[in-house]
């Protein structure tokens, strides 16, 4: 039922079944925005209150549910940051859906690609920055999904749009998936574009509805661009990403745009002969890895590619060295439109 759900919320789903479903979902759109709005007037107003960290803090987030690649550039601007000297800590919820024990597919691929950058982990997220014992040094904050987390005062508003699928089909959420709709960017100072090459032909129908809303805020253009191909169980192994190309596989992943890593192992030259779409955030289990398999030696696939959030938690399972090889595409994001305008917003969080 997720996947049909989902299908309706992304407009991709049109038939008798969505339409008679709409009318509820409507209802509960409705008070959705209704409750949000009520929410953001409450800490316009001071009854809630606003927390001040005492560093600036940068905020990343985005509209919608689902994938946007807000993490891949919490991971560029983390390393821009430390190569400035002004070393970040990352500030997210991070807790997967099972009730808080596991920690997410995001926070874990945060640790991995950052190493020494606290990653701070909380649902309370001013409690757990006090809380946490970060080095004397760290000089700012990100705040991951922050854009409508109210209760930290922050120096920069970025939002992140996949330029792929930039509102889905302009609905709130249970509707759609708008978190809130379009207007609000004016809260925002720069919106971050990803996927522009993907969604070349929405890119500008995208930038002109954003100038509209909010003539001063920078529009920035970025892509995904895999960078190399690293087993899963055995991360020692690393290829560069031309081994995929020519090479029968079946894609796997649990994240919220798995259409849009279908087109980028495509764009590696692989040969895809499934690809197998579990709900986003999704916890793997042994038996997971099983049926993968059996759909693999049905098809005469050669390994099985999955994303580099998915390979956090696929390794957690038991696994010999027998089987197909699992491996994972790692992917930067690269700046392809207003670069130096973006960064120099960055710079002046310390200036204003």
């Amino acid at each position: 039922m997720k996947p049909f759900f989902w299908a309706v919320m992304t407009g991709k789903e049109t038939g008798a079944a969505a339409w008679l479903l709409k009318p509820f979902l409507w209802s509960m759109s409705v008070c959705y925005a209704a409750v949000m709005c009520m929410r953001r007037a409450l800490y316009g107003v001071g009854v809630f209150k606003t927390h001040d960290l005492g560093i600036p803090v940068l905020s990343v987030g985005n509209l919608t549910v689902g994938g946007t690649g807000k993490t891949p550039l919490v991971i560029l601007l983390a390393k821009y940051l430390k190569s400035k000297g002004r070393p970040p800590a990352i500030l997210m919820r991070g807790y997967m859906p099972s009730g808080g024990v596991i920690l997410s597919d995001e926070a874990g691929m945060l640790q991995e690609a950052l190493g020494d950058v606290p990653v701070i982990v909380g649902a309370d997220r001013v409690k757990a920055f006090h809380e946490a014992r970060c080095p004397k040094n760290v000089d700012c904050a990100l705040l991951d999904d922050g854009f409508q987390h109210w209760r930290i005062r922050r120096s920069l508003d970025i939002v992140v749009v996949n330029a792929a699928c930039p509102w889905g089909n302009g609905q709130v959420l249970p509707l759609g998936i708008l978190r809130e709709p379009p207007e609000v960017l004016k809260r925002a100072q720069v919106v971050v574009l990803t996927h522009v090459d993907i969604g070349r032909e929405h890119v500008a129908g995208i930038k002109e509805q954003i100038m509209r809303l909010h003539p001063e805020c920078l529009i920035v253009e970025t892509i995904h661009a895999p960078r190399q191909v690293i087993d899963v169980f055995y991360p020692e192994k690393i290829s560069d990403v031309s081994m995929l190309k020519g090479r029968k596989v079946l894609v796997m992943s649990a994240i919220g745009a798995p259409d849009i890593f279908v087109k980028t192992v495509e764009g590696t030259g692989a040969v895809i002969k499934d690809s197998m779409v579990f709900m986003d955030h999704h916890v793997y289990t042994s038996e997971d890895i099983v049926r993968v398999e059996e759909r693999c030696r049905v098809l005469g696939a050669e390994a099985v590619v999955t994303t580099q959030k998915d390979a956090v938690k696929l390794r957690r399972l038991p696994r010999s060295g027998e089987g197909l090889p699992f491996v994972f595409v790692q992917v930067d994001m690269k700046v392809t439109y207003g670069e130096a305008e973006f960064y120099s917003i960055v710079d002046r969080c310390w200036h204003s």
